[in-house]
């Protein structure tokens, strides 16, 4: 008689237990590292909108520190506008309105820009500007029309912004602004101290004081005439720029 062989079961396949064990497995770790994907993505979208923040928030605050400080004159500050002389380009000596520019926080648009006329050619037509309209923002902007009419805008996505002087118009010799970009938790704040380059009274002294300008003799006393007529006597001077942001 012959003895029967023993001969092993060979299983071939899964059961249904192993089978969905399988799935659920398989799909934890796909769960797992489509997370960290997305979480990589986004740190990265993010890195990428901070410094597209800080770049573009940067660039406007260059151009609003180098206009002011290089301004003639600053003519009226208010909370979101500013009416500045950039300079005596024909060198007559008179406020002209293609000398002057208004830079203002467009709250509809949601931009910071500066407005002002300017020529094809460059030429400074004879079109004096009185200071009453100059020291108002609203009626310069109404001189600032038709075909010389430009537009500059620094920077756009801008969710608030404000400007303050010191001292108080005629005699303003520190203007103050700031401005934040973007919506949180992706949003920077940026602020400015800027000085123009010319003595508050250069333009509004016989205006606001009756009288003409300090002569240049004895140039001590009148560098003191200055210093207390811009409010710089006994204060200590303002830091040029800051730069905060909450990213």
């Amino acid at each position: 008689m012959r003895r029967a062989k023993n001969i092993p079961n060979v299983r071939r396949g899964m059961t249904l237990v192993e089978l969905l064990l399988a799935c659920i497995t398989t799909a934890i770790v796909a769960g797992a590292a489509a997370s960290m994907m997305s979480a990589v993505s986004n740190a990265s979208l993010s890195t990428r909108d901070a410094r597209t923040l800080h770049v573009a928030g940067q660039f406007a605050l260059t151009q609003l520190a180098r206009t002011i400080r290089g301004a003639r004159d600053v003519g009226k500050v208010t909370a979101s506008e500013i009416t500045v002389w950039l300079d005596d380009y024909n060198g007559d000596d008179k406020l002209n309105l293609y000398e002057t520019a208004l830079i203002r926080y467009d709250s509809v648009g949601k931009q910071l820009l500066m407005e002002r006329m300017q020529t094809a050619d460059g030429t400074i037509p004879a079109t004096t500007v009185p200071v009453n309209r100059f020291v108002d923002p609203a009626q310069l902007a109404l001189m600032i029309t038709g075909a010389d009419k430009r537009t500059y805008v620094w920077v756009s996505d801008v969710s608030s912004a404000s400007f303050a002087q010191w001292p108080n118009s005629p005699e303003t010799r520190i203007v103050v602004a700031a401005f934040t970009l973007g919506t949180a938790p992706n949003s920077a704040t940026f602020s400015l101290n800027a000085s123009p380059q010319a003595p508050a009274d250069y333009l509004f002294y016989k205006e606001t004081k009756n009288a003409a300008r300090p002569d240049s003799s004895p140039p001590r006393k009148t560098r003191s005439y200055f210093s207390l007529y811009n409010g710089f006597t006994g204060h200590a001077g303002l830091s040029a720029v800051t730069l905060e942001s909450n990213l």
